[in-house]
């Protein structure tokens, strides 16, 4: 019988570690220039890689090159995904 009370808290866990994890919290960055600090962000958060997903409208205004391009002077890895 002990085996099985030793097998139940065993099976519970990866629930209570996973809730020890703190959860990052999202920074909001906005105004004038913001597009440009992405790289910062990023180094700061520890990121080496990160996915840039667009579509033609954003892509048109100018939007995404301004966050490569921060990414890129950061030394930041990216990968560009294009939605139509």
């Amino acid at each position: 019988m002990e085996t099985y009370h030793i097998r139940k808290q065993i099976h519970r866990l990866p629930g209570k570690v996973i809730h020890t994890v703190p959860l990052p919290q999202p920074q909001l960055v906005e105004g004038h220039g913001a597009r440009k600090k992405m790289g910062k962000i990023c180094q700061k958060c520890g990121y080496k890689n990160v996915l840039v997903v667009t579509d033609q409208t954003l892509s048109s205004l100018g939007y995404e090159q301004a966050i490569t391009q921060a990414l890129e002077e950061a030394e930041i890895h990216f990968l560009r995904v294009f939605e139509r």
